[in-house]
């Protein structure tokens, strides 16, 4: 399953071109290195159902697709891609950037009633940069491949260790 993650804030502080924001008391940095590009097919379909979720307010589009209500708006096909993001001070690499499994994999607690733990492999970090609100702040977004917990049968090597 893949997903995507949003991220926005009012709040940017560009330091020596690297990009740092503070979340609800956490610290995010994105790399300096960066390249703005097309999104492929699957990322901007995905997003734009990500948005529309979201956000059922500001409704938008896919170019090639006909136009949901009235007032949508086509999303941009154009992001900036970043080559990792640091969250307090830890580097996670964006998979398609790395070509190495270096620190890509991330562990998030969801909060709730009852917390779960979720693991998963970040595969994009990115940047859009349309105005949806009138606000011209950013949308920091990761595409996450999340792992399923296995519930099958499972040998007990790692107990005889």
């Amino acid at each position: 399953m893949t997903s995507i993650l949003t991220v926005s804030n009012d709040f940017v502080l560009n330091i020596r071109t690297l990009l740092t924001i503070m979340i609800g008391g956490v610290s995010y940095a994105l790399s300096p290195r960066c390249q703005v590009r097309k999104m492929s097919i699957d990322t901007y379909h995905l997003l734009t159902q990500t948005i529309q979720t979201r956000y059922p307010e500001s409704p938008i589009h896919c170019r090639s697709d006909h136009t949901i209500t009235h007032n949508s708006l086509p999303l941009e096909n154009i992001a900036t891609f970043f080559k990792y993001i640091v969250v307090n001070g830890k580097r996670f690499f964006a998979s398609q950037t790395a070509g190495w499994n270096k620190s890509l994999l991330v562990h998030v607690l969801i909060p709730g009633p009852i917390p779960r733990d979720a693991y998963g492999e970040v595969l994009e970090i990115l940047q859009i940069n349309q105005d949806f609100w009138n606000k011209t702040c950013p949308l920091w977004i990761a595409q996450v491949r999340w792992f399923k917990p296995w519930s099958g049968e499972q040998d007990q090597i790692w107990h005889n260790l």
